[in-house]
Parts: structure tokens; C-alpha cells; sequence
């Protein structure tokens, strides 16, 4: 039964990889490699957050949720007055280096689509040109472009979620 599905998912990869062969001849659109940077993120970043937020639920103070059974606290209140803001650190960690890795994952899709201006389409030119020094200084833009989204991020994520829960 595997091997059925396997056959089928090699013809629709292949099927998907001529069809862009086809059309590596044309430029995309904006809204086509908008619908691209923004599907291959949410597709590289989802399953990052998921984990470290279901992860940090789980692992929350069982105490504390007695407590709020004791208290006749619904599941709802349990859940945003007692467990979220015991895990909202992990959440915020996750948030913070998932938005990196979409960075990241956003120009690996500027390389795959190659719009007119782009640092994937640098990278991949650089690349295709053995011009080493060009591939590493864009990567290095990247880098600290990527590093510095995530600083901003954390301390905005910090400074609104601390002040959310009557943290500062």
C-alpha cells in the first residue's frame, strides 16, 4: 500500500516539476511569488510554533490548574488566565525565532522564483557566477538583516505581552 503512495507522490512532484520547467520561461506575478514566499514560510515556520507552544501548555504547572479546578475556573479561564501566561515566554521564544527562519525561508523562495529584485536572485546570480565574495556578502546581509527582526520583534513581543499579562 506505501509504495502506491509513493508512486503517486512522484508523479505529482514530477508532474509539478515540469509544469515549472514549462514556465520557468515566463515571470511570475507579484501575487504569484507573494502566494509563494508566504506558503513556503507558513509551511517552514508552523510546525516550529505548534510544537514550542503545545509543548509549554503541557508542561504548565499542574498546581496551579488544580487551583483553578478547586475555584470552579472553566476550561477557558484555565486555559488564558492560569496556563497561557505561565507559557507565554516559550510562546514568545518561538514566535521570535520563527519569524528568522521565515526570514530565511523567504529568500530560499526569492532563489526558487527569482523576481526581478531580489537577495535570493542576487545569491543565485553570485552563485551561477562563481563570484564567492558576492554569494557571502549578500548571505551576511541576510544574516544581520535576519538578526535584527528578531531583536525588534523579541523586544516588542516583550514590552506588548509583558504589559498584556501585567508583566513590564
Amino acid at each position: 500500500m506505501l509504495w502506491i503512495i509513493l508512486v503517486l507522490f512522484y508523479g505529482a512532484a514530477n508532474g509539478a516539476r515540469e509544469l515549472l520547467k514549462k514556465r520557468a520561461h515566463f515571470d511570475f506575478t507579484s501575487i504569484e511569488v507573494l502566494f509563494a514566499y508566504t506558503f513556503i514560510s507558513f509551511l517552514m515556520v508552523t510546525p516550529l510554533v505548534w510544537q514550542a507552544t503545545h509543548d509549554s501548555l503541557k508542561s504548565s504547572c499542574k498546581d496551579l490548574e488544580e487551583m483553578g479546578r478547586v475555584f470552579k475556573m472553566s476550561k477557558v479561564a484555565i486555559l488564558f488566565k492560569i496556563k497561557l501566561p505561565a507559557s507565554l515566554g516559550e510562546i514568545i521564544t518561538s514566535l521570535v525565532t520563527g519569524l528568522g527562519f521565515a526570514w530565511k525561508s523567504g529568500v530560499a523562495a526569492e532563489v526558487l522564483y527569482s523576481p526581478n529584485i531580489s537577495i535570493g536572485k542576487s545569491i543565485y546570480i553570485a552563485k551561477a557566477n562563481l563570484d564567492f565574495s558576492g554569494v557571502y556578502a549578500f548571505t551576511f546581509t541576510v544574516v544581520i538583516l535576519s538578526i535584527i527582526i528578531e531583536i525588534l520583534l523579541k523586544h516588542l513581543l516583550i514590552k506588548k505581552g509583558g504589559a498584556l499579562y501585567g508583566r513590564t
